[in-house]
């Protein structure tokens, strides 16, 4: 069985070429899309469909909005024409 003795300077060279590799191994990678306006418009999905269900199940008027500044979007669900926004000052 042979022994092979390193000495630093090896040691520190193989180090480095394995920390290049990785490094390319990385850049290779392509980059994730991104995937905020799908994401954001399945839960508002899910929103829309509990509110519907409470609309259905319990009679209760449902009012959901929701602004997203860095899109400039809107998202606006009512359970029906009757139910209006509500003022600030009629949350508790």
């Amino acid at each position: 069985m042979e022994t092979q003795v390193l000495n630093d300077q090896q040691i520190i060279e193989e180090q480095s070429h394995q920390n290049e590799r990785q490094h390319q191994a990385l850049e290779k990678k392509p980059r994730k899309r991104d995937r905020s306006t799908e994401n954001l418009k399945k839960r508002w999905r899910t929103l829309v469909k509990t509110g519907r269900k409470l609309h259905q199940d319990y009679g209760a008027d449902v009012y959901f909005s929701i602004s997203i500044s860095r899109k400039h979007k809107d998202f606006v669900f009512r359970s029906g024409e009757a139910v209006l926004p509500m003022l600030p000052v009629d949350l508790v």
